[in-house]
């Protein structure tokens, strides 16, 4: 898999007005999550429906951890990207999660423990499930 000239693996799209990621591109995010997840103790993997469940199944399998069907304290919670933060930052709060997202805007209300990549970009992204 190819970077674009600015590091990223999201390719614009042919019109400029959004971001593409692969399938390419997620296995590349993801292995960069699961090297820094792999050596901790969690109780399972929860991803929220829809964005952040492909990840969860991914991070599951990878660290032979359980699926979980709800956030259990000491697991991790992953969504595909923190946007506004909005839906990760409760689980931030507590304290009793690890949270994990494949990408990150400059600018989020929540900063995730664990990062696929940055993005200042505010072009809508497009996820491999999505296309």
């Amino acid at each position: 898999m190819s970077e674009t000239s600015n590091g990223s693996v999201l390719v614009p799209s042919d019109d400029g007005s959004k971001l593409i990621m692969t399938w390419e591109a997620f296995d590349k995010l993801a292995s960069r999550l699961i090297e820094h997840l792999k050596d901790g103790r969690y109780s399972g993997v929860y991803g929220f429906p829809r964005g952040g469940l492909v990840l969860a199944v991914k991070l599951s399998h990878a660290l032979n951890l359980p699926l979980l069907m709800a956030p259990a304290r000491n697991c991790i919670v992953c969504d595909d990207i923190s946007d506004t933060g909005e839906t990760l930052l409760k689980y931030q709060r507590s304290g009793d999660y690890t949270t994990a997202t494949l990408l990150m805007r400059h600018g989020t209300d929540a900063i995730p423990a664990y990062i696929g990549e940055a993005v200042s970009n505010q072009a809508w992204i497009v996820f491999p499930w999505e296309a």
